[in-house]
């Protein structure tokens, strides 16, 4: 079996040339909510205009896009296997309902960093951060506070 991650779909679509150049020139804010809705978030009902706005906003930043898409091309094969060189506490937070990468992942990950901690935080997505900030910031919180060095 392969211990390399998979690249979901979109992120293969947009590598190629000229489908990724395409695709960011075309994308307009209906496309970024439609992304939300139907990929990045568990729940659709949560993406607010807030929500779309916030992801929106770096698009229309000269460059962003450019640099977003080198970001999907970059060519992760010779950093295979750096994960496994990790040796300080590690804290993993997943969406269980992550459409773009499953959680699954995570738990390959969390298998590959010594001693790390997968928290797979139910009813979120791909940005669990932001579908689920309370949860998010009460688990990061907790393992700051227990892994923080006595002073």
């Amino acid at each position: 079996a392969s211990t390399e991650m998979s690249v979901p779909w979109p992120a293969r679509a947009l590598r190629a040339w000229p489908a990724g150049e395409v695709a960011l020139a075309l994308a307009a804010r209906a496309f970024v909510a439609f992304g939300l809705r139907h990929f990045l978030y568990a729940r659709s009902s949560r993406v607010t205009e807030e929500t779309i706005r916030d992801a929106w906003f770096p698009l229309t930043v000269p460059g962003t896009r450019r640099a977003a898409l080198a970001a999907i091309r970059f060519d992760l094969r010779p950093h295979s296997g750096v994960e496994r060189t990790i040796r300080v506490p590690t804290l993993i937070l997943w969406g269980a309902n992550d459409r773009m990468i499953p959680a699954r992942e995570g738990e390959r990950l969390a298998r590959r960093i010594p001693g790390s901690r997968l928290v797979v935080l139910p009813d979120a997505g791909h940005l669990p951060q932001r579908e689920q900030p309370e949860a998010f910031s009460r688990e990061v919180a907790g393992f700051l506070e227990e892994t923080a060095p006595v002073a």
